[in-house]
């Protein structure tokens, strides 16, 4: 049995608009997004910690790194681009990522660097003072 809807297109239209408007939106204007976009791995070894980030279309001059009140900030911004694309599948986001420092690291020893679009952190740890007792 064939139903005319002819009538329900526009009302379908206008109850989605907001919705593809806002899709639409978010394609055009990016917003900071935080580990949906971004991956992470964290590597422990005997003397640091190695925080991997996938930031790929990143360079140092688009990423920032800070610590504050023990906490491990990384911040990256697009850069806009006058480019006029065909087909747009993928491209370069804001983003922001932190990460809760353990006590045993050594603020003054952090590295970072860029390899194959992935974003090494490396914080060495600190030497920890033992508060065993010995007993004599």
């Amino acid at each position: 049995m064939y139903h005319n809807h002819s009538n329900v297109g526009p009302t379908m239209f206008r109850v989605f608009k907001p919705v593809i408007d806002e899709l639409l939106n978010e394609i055009e204007n990016p917003k900071t997004t935080t580990s949906k976009n971004v991956l992470a791995n964290i590597v422990e070894s005997e003397t640091a910690y190695e925080i991997q980030l996938s930031v790929s279309g990143h360079t140092k001059e688009t990423v920032k790194i800070k610590i504050e009140d023990n906490v491990l900030k990384v911040e990256g911004t697009a850069q806009p681009t006058d480019v006029n694309f065909k087909l747009k599948e993928f491209g370069v986001r804001s983003f922001t990522r932190s990460f809760n420092l353990p006590k045993n690291i050594d603020k003054n020893q952090i590295q970072a660097r860029f390899e194959n679009g992935i974003l090494l952190v490396t914080i060495a740890k600190s030497a920890l003072v033992s508060t065993k007792v010995e007993i004599i």
